[in-house]
């Protein structure tokens, strides 16, 4: 007969570490996420919860694609800033720049 309180111990550290991750996936500012470690060793998923980690895992995707699209307007932001140069060296920069043009 299979040990019930190891399985409830392993649905409770799997639930814990499932609410952690999905938090972090769902932070506002990942900026000041540090890598994640689990508090201690994980038993092995329990098949009850697999259905919730796929989402989780799901949502951690959807926040890396988020970071990487937000990586490339930031990096085609600078590149349009950098190539606002002054047509004259002795000329006044600019007062206005034109983003839209």
């Amino acid at each position: 007969m299979p040990d019930l309180s190891a399985g409830a111990a392993a649905d409770a550290a799997w639930a814990s570490a499932l609410d952690e991750l999905e938090a972090r996936a769902q932070a506002a500012d990942p900026a000041g996420l540090e890598p994640w470690h689990p508090a201690a060793p994980l038993p092995a998923l329990p098949a009850a919860l697999a259905e919730r980690a796929r989402a989780v895992q799901a949502a951690q995707q959807r926040a890396i694609d988020g970071l990487r699209d937000l990586q490339q307007r930031v990096r085609a932001e600078l590149e349009s800033l950098a190539s606002a140069q002054t047509p004259r060296p002795d000329a006044e920069p600019p007062v206005y720049l034109d983003l839209i043009g």
